[in-house]
């Protein structure tokens, strides 16, 4: 790995644990103490982890972190938070584009059932949603971005880094 890539990655696990600790919307320095209804939208400590549904007895929370190729146009991180016996959660996507630009997209993530028995996370956010086929358990380390939750193709694959 190159001293360039190291960099861009320390920055990324940097903006990765701010996502983590603390949600923002633009209003600098408003803080909560308590965050019930943590949402992409609020201010609060607890970050996005503040989103995922606790009420339930749907088991301990897990990490999941994975990451794309560098293919050319940019490499980017998914975390994806949720709790062991649900199939929703909460994700944030860390992108570096090629200008070198970072942004970062938090939201709710939904499992959902597409054709032929296939499983597709639908992660929603202000902007656009965006669609992750998870292929069968052969393949459990490994993820596609898709367009939409009807086109099943293989490219852009994310691995997995962490769990």
């Amino acid at each position: 790995m190159s001293l360039y890539s190291t960099i861009r990655c320390t920055a990324l696990i940097a903006a990765i644990i701010s996502i983590l600790t603390n949600c923002s919307s633009g209003n600098a320095g408003q803080k909560d103490d308590v965050c019930d209804n943590c949402t992409p939208d609020t201010v609060c400590n607890n970050g996005i982890i503040g989103m995922l549904d606790t009420t339930g007895n749907t088991g301990k929370p897990i990490m999941e972190i994975y990451k794309s190729n560098n293919d050319g146009n940019g490499s980017y991180i998914l975390t994806i938070f949720h709790n062991e016996h649900s199939g929703d959660g909460v994700y944030s996507i860390q992108s570096i584009n090629t200008d070198n630009s970072v942004e970062i997209i938090t939201g709710k993530r939904y499992t959902l059932r597409g054709t032929d028995d296939a499983t597709i996370w639908r992660c929603e956010n202000k902007t656009n949603d965006l669609y992750f086929l998870i292929p069968s358990s052969s393949e459990k380390d490994t993820i596609y971005r898709i367009p939409d939750e009807s086109t099943l193709t293989r490219s852009n694959p994310l691995h997995l880094i962490s769990r």
